[in-house]
């Protein structure tokens, strides 16, 4: 068990030097929630991450992966607009993945920014997309009041990515 926990530790620490910007990205995606909702009626709170939903409500506490989420889909327990909601948050946190995924084996090429932000930003915009959905434009409806708060975050990293990118080209064509 220490043995686990030292190379997890030692994992991080490489990602932390080699990999500044996968760290970043990754560190929003699994601890920063990109979205809260005071459920209808006041009947619950949910807290969505990227890839998973911690659920308090009046039927007790909830904690729903990903892949929990793509089950319920295919089985039937969530329809309607539930589903269009559900199939484009899955949909975003499988793009979020293959961004981390994408990063990692092309951290060294000269694009990598400009595709990275372009990546981020169709994630963010799947996510918020979703939310829209299930809770309206103004992220209040029948299904209860929406806060984005990590969304806000995301389109900023995607910005961030963007000026890196314009960064590197201003210094390539410097020289």
């Amino acid at each position: 068990m220490i043995h686990t926990c030292k190379g997890i530790i030692s994992f991080f620490r490489f990602l932390m030097r080699k990999y500044l910007y996968l760290t970043f990205l990754l560190s929003i995606l699994l601890l920063v929630p990109l979205n809260i909702v005071i459920m209808g009626d006041n009947r619950g709170e949910l807290i969505q991450w990227a890839y998973f939903t911690f659920i308090a409500s009046g039927f007790g506490l909830s904690f729903i992966n990903i892949i929990t989420s793509f089950e319920y889909l295919l089985h039937g327990v969530i329809t309607g607009k539930s589903a269009v909601s559900s199939i484009l948050w899955i949909s975003g946190g499988l793009l979020s993945i293959f961004s981390v995924l994408f990063l990692i084996g092309n951290i060294n090429k000269s694009r990598i920014f400009l595709h990275i932000s372009a990546l981020v930003l169709i994630t963010a915009c799947l996510f918020l997309t979703s939310i829209i959905i299930q809770y309206g434009p103004l992220f209040h409806g029948p299904a209860g009041v929406s806060i984005p708060v990590g969304l806000p975050l995301m389109f900023f990293l995607s910005y961030w990515f963007y000026s890196l990118h314009r960064k590197n080209m201003e210094g390539c064509q410097e020289e």
